[in-house]
């Protein structure tokens, strides 16, 4: 059977069409074909695109509303900046825009016959600009500019390409071509709004508040958008009160509220927040009926930490101190309560604590504060700064608050020990049924409905509680085992020897709740009793000079002070707390200073506080301006091994710096010291003083580990090899130190002609003795030979009781000072 012949017009249709997919034949066909198709095709899907991206910008962006706004926010929360966005949508955007100049774009003769082809560079500048891509952008925008587009594409673009330069920080080139820009604009333009938005955020940049306050008000009366309407007025507010004018704020922040529900809720609330913030000390109303409204008000239970953080500030402001604390805290506990209003609750937290000297509560806070800025970041460095410089003071706190405790508890009677235990007991129970019961409550659901509570044991939070209480009471914190009555947890300990390994055995205490058994663990001999009180005046000293010099509290400084005088410490303590309470009497009550140094320079007349006293002049610290200075020269004695000098001169400045983070450093400079003059004993036994009195410092932790190296060196069995490698020691005692220098230098000048491979040294040995030292002797008899061709020399050695000594045996000499004339016949 023959084919139908194809329907003559159906192919004349189909040959139009493909006729029509050219892109470099300026017909009428072509032209609408592929605009008509980048309109409603690609452009529209591009377009689709970036407004979800834009969309998902807006909801999910959390506005600080503690700061100035953006103008336009273009990040989310833990997003970098000089990265692409996370945000989908704008490359979808950017591929169809890419698309549509590749597929339809119609320039034939440098003239574009495809009307849409502006549109889809403006969606490229766009997509990209949002994709945080600026320099590609800027091309975009820049060939649109260019490329003869309609007007209203072009002033579009216009406004873009300067929102880009903003963004690259070319605020100076964005005012220079927008401001005669907006001023041909007429307030019926589409763009009016945003070209005064886009001058006003560039003003910003630059800090010229007047000026962006102007253009940002009249951003916010032409914009037809309403979010972005309500985000202009209250930035509008912002900068009035940046520029000190309140009532201006009132008003722009009045207009803002006016609004109501034609606005993002968050607005509303802020400007509401805002205006009793502003009116609060004119019309000096009481906070709780201020708020009232708002707090009661279901539709503002999301917003409710902002709330009230604003009363607590008002409360602040009003230096109702305790008040503004509970309403802070109570900001704290709102379940709905952001980063932000975390971040500055905090901080004002922190500031109240460290003005009313409650440090411990203030490393508290600050150990919250922490974690909520981005991690790196120059504000979480400073703080951590700054927790860090409260180590060593909650260190002492808590100490002085343990042995305190402690003190106290071992100077009651039996009697009233098992009273208090059973009493801290009893409020730990309580508490305990309190949590379980709100925890419950919290859950909801049948627990916590009164009708379904059961007498079943599991069922009943409370008998569960009371439960584990009288169990921990009876049999204690046993280990969930089999025969857990008679059990005991094991644990095996391996003891490492130098001939062989044995194991042992250790049984860990089982603990049972009850006041008799926390009595029968207080401390009770005699000699606990004593460290825990020496521990406990050192670290009430430690408090009193670190609230004096560190943190200038003379008020705290005093009360810890006195306190340590009042309890019959040590006589070392003694000295310092009167000589710092004397400092700090000096200058306010004359007459207390005057008995505080009455008290110091009779009774302990010959030591160096009482001396600095009566003669400052002799400790020569006129040209010590700064720690650093004073450090520097202190640490110039020490390589010059003058270290009987340089521990004199610590000793002064140890007292001219206690309490400072100075004083630390001073001491592993004296701990070494006397180290290098007395040996290894007592360096270790400084290096010890030193972790024990400043344990949090950087300089306790490094003498902590020098401790563990010293140790560990001297754990060694030196009996291995010990290399052919000699010293040749030539004593001078220290007053003969002008004899010693002269033979020094004659010694290196002969030395270096006959035995090059030799090098001297001269080191001071001990506080009365110094050693030239020869290095490099690798045969004893050398030695001889030298003596034997010389003769000055030769004498003043012989004299000298000289002696040879292998390295190692000289390294121990040092360290030990077991030197006693060692010489060779």
């Amino acid at each position: 059977m023959q084919k139908p012949f194809p329907n003559f017009f159906l192919l004349i249709l189909l040959g139009s069409l493909l006729l029509g997919c050219s892109t470099s034949k300026n017909k009428l066909i072509n032209r609408e074909y592929h605009t008509l198709n980048t309109r409603y095709n690609v452009l529209f899907n591009g377009q689709e695109a970036l407004a979800i991206g834009e969309s998902i910008l807006e909801q999910v962006h959390q506005d600080n509303f503690y700061e100035l706004l953006p103008v336009e926010p273009l990040t989310l929360e833990g997003e970098n900046f000089d990265e692409t966005t996370i945000v989908p949508g704008f490359d979808r955007a950017e591929e169809k825009a890419v698309k549509a100049i590749q597929k339809h774009s119609m320039n034939i003769n440098n003239e574009q016959y495809n009307r849409q082809i502006d549109d889809a560079y403006l969606l490229l500048g766009k997509a990209r600009y949002y994709d945080r891509r600026f320099f590609p952008a800027l091309e975009a925008f820049n060939f649109l500019l260019e490329s003869n587009a309609a007007l209203k594409t072009y002033n579009t673009g216009r406004i873009w390409r300067e929102k880009t330069n903003i963004r690259l920080r070319n605020n100076d080139l964005a005012i220079e071509n927008l401001r005669p820009f907006v001023r041909t604009l007429s307030p019926k333009s589409t763009v009016y709004g945003l070209a005064h938005a886009t001058l006003a955020e560039a003003f910003i940049n630059i800090r010229q508040w007047d000026s962006a306050v102007a253009y940002i008000k009249k951003a916010a009366i032409y914009e037809k958008d309403k979010r972005k309407r309500a985000r202009y007025l209250f930035i509008s507010g912002q900068l009035h009160e940046t520029l000190e004018a309140p009532d201006e704020a009132i008003e722009a922040y009045t207009s803002l509220i006016a609004q109501n529900r034609k606005i993002p809720r968050k607005y509303w609330i802020n400007a509401q927040l805002k205006y009793y913030q502003l009116t609060a000390t004119r019309d000096s109303l009481p906070i709780a009926l201020v708020f009232e409204p708002l707090l009661k008000n279901y539709e503002n239970n999301p917003f409710q930490h902002r709330i009230y953080r604003t009363m607590g500030r008002i409360a602040l402001d009003r230096n109702q101190d305790s008040i503004g604390q509970v309403y802070l805290n109570r900001s704290l506990r709102s379940p709905a309560i952001d980063k932000f209003t975390k971040i500055y609750n905090y901080r004002d937290l922190v500031a109240l604590q460290f003005t009313s000297g409650a440090y411990v509560k203030a490393g508290k806070y600050l150990d919250s504060l922490i974690p909520l800025y981005d991690s790196g970041s120059l504000a979480q460095k400073r703080t951590q700064r700054r927790r860090d410089n409260l180590d060593e003071v909650i260190a002492y706190e808590e100490t002085v608050r343990e042995t305190d405790s402690l003190l106290h508890l071992m100077g009651l009677s039996k009697a009233d020990q098992l009273a208090f235990f059973e009493t801290a007991l009893e409020k730990k129970r309580q508490a305990e049924q309190q949590a379980a019961a709100a925890k419950a409550e919290r859950k909801g659901g049948f627990l916590s409905n009164s009708r379904n509570r059961s007498n079943f044991y599991f069922y009943n939070p409370s008998l569960l509680v009371q439960g584990k209480q009288q169990f921990l009471a009876t049999w204690g914190n046993r280990p969930n085992v089999d025969g857990w009555r008679s059990a005991v947890r094991l644990r095996s300990v391996a003891i490492v020897d130098s001939v062989k390994t044995k194991s042992t055995q250790a049984v860990e205490e089982i603990l049972v709740e009850s006041a008799a058994s926390y009595v029968n663990r207080l401390p009770n001999s005699e000699r606990e009793r004593d460290s825990l009180r020496e521990d406990n005046h050192r670290a009430y000293l430690q408090l009193g000079l670190i609230y004096k010099e560190k943190y200038k509290n003379n008020a705290l400084a005093i009360a810890r002070l006195t306190h340590l005088l009042s309890q019959n410490p040590n006589k070392k303590l003694i000295p310092p707390a009167l000589y710092h309470l004397y400092r700090i009497y000096e200058n306010s009550e004359t007459e207390k200073a005057n008995d505080y140094k009455l008290q110091l320079v009779k009774s302990y007349p010959e030591t160096p506080f009482a001396r600095i006293i009566t003669d400052f002049g002799d400790y020569n610290t006129a040209d010590l301006q700064t720690p650093d200075k004073q450090y520097g020269r202190l640490y110039a004695l020490f390589e010059a091994q003058q270290f009987s000098e340089l521990i004199q001169q610590i000793e002064a400045l140890l007292i001219l710096n206690s309490g400072t983070s100075f004083e630390p450093k001073l001491k592993l400079l004296n701990a070494n010291a006397i180290g290098r003059l007395y040996g290894i004993t007592e360096w270790k036994n400084a290096l010890e003083k030193l972790v024990d009195e400043h344990p949090k410092a950087t300089e306790g932790a490094y003498a902590k580990s020098l401790l563990v190296q010293i140790n560990a060196t001297n754990d060694l069995d030196e009996k291995g090899k010990k290399y052919a490698n000699y010293k040749w020691v030539i004593p001078f005692e220290k007053k003969d130190s002008v004899q010693s220098k002269q033979f020094y230098d004659a010694f290196v000048e002969s030395l270096t002609v006959d035995y090059p491979q030799w090098r001297v040294s001269l080191d001071s040995y001990d506080n009365s003795h110094d050693f030239v030292v020869v290095h490099g002797v690798r045969n004893p008899r050398k030695v001889n030979d030298w003596l034997k061709s010389k003769g000055n020399e030769k004498e003043t050695v012989k004299k000298s009781n000289y002696f040879v000594v292998l390295a190692t045996d000289l390294r121990d000499i040092f360290k030990n000072k077991t030197w006693k004339n060692i010489t060779i016949k």
